[in-house]
């Protein structure tokens, strides 16, 4: 990709353009900071807007977004985080101010507020009248950057009358917003990624993090990796070498107590990682696409990846959205898919895929809260026959059912984990986080036992601009992104593609262990006509760490548990001897007839799980 390209899809639109009007005659908006910042280190900011040819008029106001990981803005205490006070230029016009810190509600007219990207400090023009030129600074004093490092917009919004005229939150955008790159902390462990497949040479990749996880772009250094005594040198945070494989069948790398994945001698296909449920401050993330892939690309060193930002778009944004996904896009590196994410009242949170170049636009939209009012149904089925996937992402509240109450033949997958959780069964492991639960209808083994079949896929939902590895999602501290492994021929959108449709994949919270599973022959994802009577069920697992036990699950039930003794490489070898007919599932509404299914559930010692797609027989 040519750096003239990058530079062209760098920062074309900003944030939220879809969502919310951009003017570019409301004036402009400057940040004035001492010394660099830092995470979890005191600053103070002055926000400067300077207004343009539109006049502010008494009763008008400016809104000044807060980022989510910047202390909340107060008014009430000088001498602690996040004080916030008003001045303008000229002096004389009466100034008022109120903040809005809600971190989770959808646009509000009412006043401007909308906490999915920031917290909202408002500054209203009482008296008086403010012409081009003329400023508003607002003192943003002792804050911190508590959580993550990386680039954070202080955007300005501007309602100029009072009137509420802009589309949706009734303020304008104001067009060049600044922003500030938040320093991570000192280097304190390294990530070292390995190609999962191993060949005469492969590539190792480690990447220096602080105690946060945050990626210390900083980091500078000379280490060595073992085996082989691999010489590393650190530039920019990312140290990078070939190393040769030998004639080993499972190859790991230490650097500094910190173990790589394991590579292993591929098979029929190759393995390939990603992360297909990633956002940017499109809607609610930040990070500009382009930012965000290579991220994925070069630090977190994804396989594939998609951009799949919630579907409030505009033409002129979608257009961007498929630049992005196109030119990042590089066939036997790095592969992209155009994705977005929709939130619907009937079925909850799906993520929408399209395996080529072009897409259609999203269905037009209408914000009732935060959730979309289309015609979901029709339009899933309007994508039968061609180059679309839709994947339920299972972050829902618990008064929304499981979001696909049909089965279409372009719904092969199913997000069983992301940041927010674990979504295989109730009361499990990794328990969704902040304000909600899962209930038994959105457990993935209900869904399986009421015949939907689904591959099982893992994904990160992250807004932190850290896909593929990332803890942090808005204002809020989660767990570690999830990922999918798939068994692939080439690094490419169409060989990938095939597999996700196949269901020849599993599913991780983040670690890289890699499972090959069948039973009897059949292999992960796929299915036959008629069970045999003793049913011989394999697995193959090359761990990240220390295995706890392998878990085999069968018509929902967990029938057979294999303590691993902390061994990294384990082959399972179990044969169930009950005769079909007394297992079988009834027929749903789903199905044509009885049937039976089984997965695996891995979990190592460091509680990090991984999960193979189902194996169905039908009777």
């Amino acid at each position: 990709m040519t750096t003239r390209r990058k530079q062209r899809l760098g920062y074309k639109y900003y944030f939220l353009s879809g969502t919310q009007e951009v003017r570019y005659d409301l004036g402009s908006a400057s940040l004035l900071a001492g010394s660099k910042a830092v995470v979890g280190a005191s600053q103070s900011y002055k926000i400067v807007y300077t207004v343009g040819k539109v006049p502010i008029q008494a009763g008008g106001a400016v809104r000044f977004a807060i980022p989510l990981p910047f202390s909340p803005p107060q008014l009430d205490a000088p001498r602690a985080a996040g004080y916030c006070k008003a001045s303008c230029s000229p002096s004389g016009v009466e100034l008022s101010l109120s903040v809005n810190n809600s971190p989770f509600t959808g646009f509000n007219a009412t006043d401007g507020h909308c906490g999915a990207y920031a917290r909202s400090v408002f500054v209203r023009v009482g008296g008086g009248r403010l012409k081009q030129g003329d400023t508003i600074t607002l003192h943003y004093s002792r804050a911190k950057a508590s959580m993550w490092s990386g680039l954070f917009d202080f955007a300005v919004f501007v309602d100029p009358d009072g009137k509420r005229r802009a589309k949706n939150s009734g303020y304008y955008v104001v067009a060049g917003f600044p922003r500030v790159f938040v320093e991570p902390r000192r280097a304190e462990h390294f990530v070292v990624y390995l190609g999962s497949n191993l060949g005469r040479s492969n590539r190792l990749t480690a990447v220096a993090r602080d105690e946060l996880d945050n990626f210390d772009c900083n980091y500078a250094g000379k280490k060595r990796a073992y085996p082989g005594d691999i010489a590393l040198r650190f530039k920019s945070g990312v140290a990078e070498a070939r190393i040769p494989s030998g004639k080993c069948d499972v190859l790991r790398v230490k650097l500094a107590g910190d173990i790589s994945n394991p590579a292993v001698k591929p098979g029929k296909y190759n393995i390939y990682w990603g992360d297909l449920h990633t956002h940017s401050l499109l809607y609610d993330g930040i990070g500009t696409p382009a930012e965000v892939y290579t991220h994925g690309r070069d630090v977190t060193r994804l396989d594939f990846q998609s951009v799949s930002e919630h579907s409030f778009y505009d033409p002129s944004m979608w257009k961007y959205v498929l630049e992005a996904a196109d030119a990042f896009n590089e066939p036997g590196k790095f592969v992209t898919y155009v994705g977005y994410e929709a939130r619907t009242s009937d079925f909850g949170d799906i993520n929408f895929y399209f395996g080529g170049s072009s897409a259609p636009q999203p269905p037009a939209t209408k914000f009732a809260g935060s959730y979309n009012t289309y015609p979901l149904r029709r339009y899933i089925n309007s994508l039968k026959g061609s180059a679309a996937l839709v994947i339920p992402h299972n972050h829902a509240k618990p008064s929304i059912n499981y979001p696909v109450k049909f089965q279409a033949a372009c719904i092969p997958l199913v997000e069983i984990y992301s940041q927010w959780g674990n979504f295989e069964k109730p009361h499990r492991p990794f328990t969704l986080t902040g304000r909600e639960t899962v209930s038994p209808p959105q457990a993935v083994v209900n869904s399986l036992l009421a015949g939907l079949r689904f591959g099982l896929t893992g994904g990160s939902d992250n807004h932190s601009c850290h896909p593929g590895y990332g803890r942090h999602m808005r204002a809020n501290e989660t767990f570690h992104g999830g990922l999918t492994g798939v068994y692939a021929k080439q690094r490419t959108r169409r060989s990938i593609w095939d597999a996700l449709v196949r269901r020849r994949c599993f599913a991780t919270t983040g670690s890289r262990m890699i499972i090959d599973f069948d039973v009897s022959g059949v292999a992960m994802g796929q299915q036959r006509a008629g069970a045999p009577r003793q049913r011989e069920v394999r697995a193959t697992v090359n761990a990240q760490g220390p295995l706890k036990r392998i878990v085999v699950v069968r018509n929902g039930r967990e029938v057979k548990s294999v303590d691993c003794g902390g061994k990294w490489d384990y082959q399972l070898e179990w044969t169930d001897r009950t005769p079909p007919e007394k297992l079988r599932v009834g027929r749903t509404k789903y199905t044509r007839g009885p049937f039976m299914f089984y997965y695996i559930r891995v979990e190592q010692q460091d509680a990090q799980l991984g999960w193979a797609s189902p194996v169905w027989f039908d009777k």
